[in-house]
């Protein structure tokens, strides 16, 4: 086994969880033996702990994004080898589409059916699905939100619907701002000359609440820069693909031949702009930028191909996720204090990994 690595969450900021959280990967590709364990239990309530059934079965419906999402898949993969460790727990994934009335009517589906104790919500679009969450939680089930928060506002991990256990994710939003600063530290070290610095931007789906919050943060955060002056010439969709990555990578260049820098947010379409710059002969010559650090993308930043990848755990996300939810079905409640999880905060080596990074890590899905 390699690269066994122990972190305990919130250590920085005095919060305590009691979790012990063991991030493993064999080779780039995360085992299921990277437990994820309880230390002392707290519990809020009357007299919850003396009621849990540690061995309850426990019935989880996951509600993915998109079940073609590549991160998305790992999320799963970290659920399912969770429930697995902990036992008699049962997992069903539905696919949302990237659309929020799909992923609410599936939802409205599952609390019909009955056949469900706890729901992981992979969430498109926080306000469209917050009736069929609070009608869900009605019934006693338990709900964790993943990767963004489930009500109106896209910024606040504190739950906004009353009953939603927590939400764990990275923060998305504050992805542009960080897309927004790698953008201008690569236009500073690697494009000095440039002026302006040519910037474009390849976003995932417009329908994901999250990534709409990114993309302004990101054109306020370049609006903002004048040393180095940056402009953001094109923005395109790329749906975490790498094939569509490619296509508006390759629209970007057609239009904008002299751009300097293209990020996206989600490797899966970095590399398809990697593609589509090799494809034009400028490999080594645009700047690449990823958001998940996949194998593929610490792989193409190490060999220099790219500037920098973005940060994301999704495999222990989706091990948060499950533990969250299987205690919480089984009597054991959590903390109130700790209901807005930031998975990067486990982070070994820092919010992204650049040509900079020295830290060994290894990455924990692939495009």
């Amino acid at each position: 086994m390699r690269g066994s690595r122990t972190y305990r969450p919130f250590a920085r900021t005095g919060r305590r969880w009691g979790l012990a959280l063991t991030v493993v990967a064999l080779g780039a590709a995360v085992t299921g033996c990277g437990a994820v364990s309880s230390g002392t239990e707290k519990t809020t309530g009357s007299g919850a702990a003396a009621k849990a059934d540690p061995n309850k079965k426990v019935r989880i419906a996951v509600f993915m994004t998109s079940t073609a999402n590549t991160y998305g898949q790992a999320v799963v993969k970290g659920i399912k080898e969770q429930a697995a460790e902990m036992g008699e727990v049962e997992v069903s994934t539905f696919d949302g589409k990237f659309d929020g009335r799909t992923q609410a009517a599936q939802i409205q589906d599952a609390n019909a059916t009955g056949k469900f104790d706890a729901y992981v919500v992979l969430v498109v679009d926080g306000t469209t699905v917050i009736q069929p969450i609070k009608k869900a939680i009605a019934k006693g089930i338990k709900v964790v939100a993943g990767q963004a928060p489930i009500g109106s506002d896209p910024l606040q991990g504190k739950p906004q619907v009353d009953g939603v256990l927590a939400t764990v994710w990275h923060e998305q939003p504050r992805d542009g701002n960080a897309l927004a600063e790698t953008i201008i530290e690569a236009c500073k070290t690697e494009h000095a000359g440039a002026d302006p610095c040519k910037a474009a931007f390849i976003y995932g789906n417009f329908a994901v609440a999250t990534e709409q919050a990114s993309i302004r943060a990101l054109k306020k955060t370049l609006a903002a820069s004048s040393a180095p002056e940056v402009e953001l010439v094109a923005s395109g969709q790329g749906d975490f693909l790498r094939p569509n990555g490619r296509k508006a990578a390759q629209d970007i260049l057609q239009a904008h031949p002299d751009v300097d820098v293209i990020a996206t947010s989600g490797d899966q379409m970095t590399v398809g702009a990697q593609d589509a710059v090799k494809g034009v002969g400028k490999l080594g010559e645009i700047s690449l930028i990823g958001t998940g650090a996949s194998k593929q993308g610490i792989e193409a930043v190490k060999a220099g191909d790219w500037f920098a990848t973005l940060l994301y755990l999704p495999y222990t996300e989706g091990r948060l996720d499950a533990e969250l939810v299987i205690k919480a079905v089984r009597g054991q409640e959590l903390p109130t204090d700790e209901t807005n999880v930031n998975v990067r905060e486990l982070s070994p080596i820092g919010p992204s990994f650049d040509q900079k990074t020295k830290k060994p890590f290894n990455a924990e899905w692939h495009t």
